[in-house]
C-alpha cells in the first residue's frame, strides 16, 4: 500500500513506517522524502494559490487592454508628456492655449475662404475683359465700317482692360511693351481713333468698305507688296485676313466677277 504524503495521525501505523513522519507545527505529520534529481515531496497547496491569483490577475488584464488595442503607444507616451506639461501650467497658459487654437482653426478657414474668392475673382475678372474689349473693339470697328471678322483679333492684341480709381473699369490701347497709347496731344488714344489709324493704314485699309477708289485717277491701292513682310509669290495659305481680302477683291476686279 503506498503511503500518504500526510496523516493527521500516525496512531495504527506499522512502527516501520511511523519513523518515517515527521510532526510539524501544525500537528500534522509529513512524510519524509529525500529530494533525487529535483523530484521532492513538497507542499504546493499555497504555490497553487498563488498561481491561480496570477492567472485571473492576466485574465482581468487582457480584458481591460482590450479596449485600448488600437492604440498607438506612441500616441499615448505624447499624450503622457503633454498633460506633464499641463500640469505645470497656469490657468492662464491654459486660456492661452485654447485661444491660439481658435484663433489657428478660423485662419486656416478664412484662408481657405481667401483662396476661393481669389480663384472665383481671377475667372470673373477673365470673363469681363473678355466680354468688355470684345464689346468696344466690335463697337469701334462697326463704327468705321470695318470687317468684325478680318479685323477684331488684330485690335484685341493692343486692347486690354483697366480698372479705375473708382472700381469701374475700361479698356485702353497699349504698345507692344505693355506701355499705354497716347495720342498727339498726349492723352490716352482712344479705340475709335485706334481703329481710324487702322483704317488709314494701306495695311488694312482693304478691311473696310469704302476704301476703294475708281476713276477719274490712279486708283489707290496697297496691293499684297505693300504689306509688310509679304511678295508677290505669297501664296493663298500664307495670307493673313487682311491679304487675303485684299486678294479676293483684287481677282474679284481683274476677272470681271
Amino acid at each position: 500500500m503506498a503511503l500518504r504524503a500526510l496523516v493527521d495521525s500516525v496512531d495504527g501505523l506499522h512502527e516501520s513506517v511511523v519513523e518515517h513522519y515527521s510532526k510539524g507545527d501544525d500537528g500534522k505529520y509529513r512524510l519524509d522524502v529525500t529530494e533525487v534529481a529535483g523530484l521532492a515531496l513538497e507542499d504546493i497547496s499555497g504555490l497553487r494559490t498563488g498561481l491561480e491569483k496570477e492567472r485571473q490577475k492576466s485574465r482581468d488584464l487582457e480584458t481591460k487592454l482590450t479596449s485600448f488595442k488600437d492604440i498607438d503607444p506612441k500616441n499615448v507616451q505624447d499624450l503622457e508628456a503633454k498633460v506633464k506639461e499641463m500640469n505645470n501650467w497656469t490657468p492662464d497658459d491654459k486660456v492661452q492655449s485654447k485661444i491660439e487654437a481658435s484663433v489657428a482653426e478660423v485662419v486656416k478657414q478664412h484662408e481657405t475662404k481667401l483662396e476661393n474668392m481669389t480663384k472665383r475673382e481671377t475667372s470673373l475678372l477673365s470673363a469681363l475683359n473678355k466680354e468688355l474689349v470684345a464689346s468696344k473693339v466690335v463697337k469701334a470697328i462697326t463704327d468705321h465700317k470695318g470687317s468684325v471678322e478680318l479685323l477684331e483679333s488684330i485690335v484685341s492684341q493692343n486692347v486690354r482692360m483697366r480698372e479705375n480709381a473708382d472700381g469701374s473699369f475700361s479698356t485702353e490701347i497699349v504698345k507692344a511693351d505693355g506701355t499705354q497709347r497716347l495720342n498727339s496731344k498726349g492723352d490716352a488714344l482712344g479705340m475709335s481713333d485706334f481703329v481710324k489709324e487702322l483704317k488709314n493704314d494701306k495695311n488694312y485699309a482693304r478691311a473696310f468698305d469704302g476704301s476703294d477708289t475708281s476713276g477719274g485717277g490712279a486708283e489707290k491701292t496697297t496691293g499684297l507688296t505693300d504689306l509688310p513682310g509679304n511678295n508677290k509669290d505669297l501664296s493663298i495659305e500664307k495670307m493673313n485676313p487682311v491679304q487675303g481680302l485684299d486678294f479676293a477683291r483684287k481677282e474679284m476686279k481683274r476677272t470681271g466677277s
